[in-house]
């Protein structure tokens, strides 16, 4: 890929990328390191097929904190379970990730249904019956007593 369109890629997506990335992590450092591996990985390896390279930048990003999460899975452990109730069921553990993380690409990523579906190797309604729950959810904590 040219230099100049390299640049105009970047300058097109990193705030967005790195608004994504930031949401799972929440550390400044961690995020700006992690989304120049990912503009480096997602333009190094970035199939001559694939159609959509700002599907594919969140794709490559999501993967890359993934496998950061992987390496450093003793420690987080020990603060998700922290951080659980001792009511938390796992699967809702994981719902919430998937739901915040399918609202986080729709609204803020502005990514079809389908591209989403896409990046979680689900289907299409999946990743629309996931978006609409997050919404819910986000809805019902908004008219909460607590939130107001």
């Amino acid at each position: 890929m040219e230099k100049k369109l390299l640049e105009i890629v970047y300058q097109k997506y990193h705030r967005e990328i790195y608004l994504y990335l930031y949401s799972f992590c929440r550390n400044h450092h961690l995020t700006e390191d992690l989304l120049q591996e990912t503009f480096l990985k997602a333009i190094l390896s970035l199939p001559n097929t694939h159609s959509n390279i700002r599907a594919w930048l969140y794709m490559v990003a999501r993967n890359l904190y993934l496998n950061y999460r992987k390496k450093n899975e003793k420690n987080q452990l020990l603060e998700d379970v922290d951080n659980l109730s001792d009511t938390a069921d796992e699967n809702d553990v994981f719902d919430g990730i998937f739901n915040k993380e399918v609202f986080s690409l729709r609204v803020f990523g502005e990514l079809s249904f389908k591209q989403i579906a896409e990046l979680f190797g689900k289907s299409e309604h999946w990743a629309c019956v996931t978006f609409h729950r997050a919404k819910e959810m986000i809805r019902g904590g908004m008219n909460d007593e607590d939130f107001m």
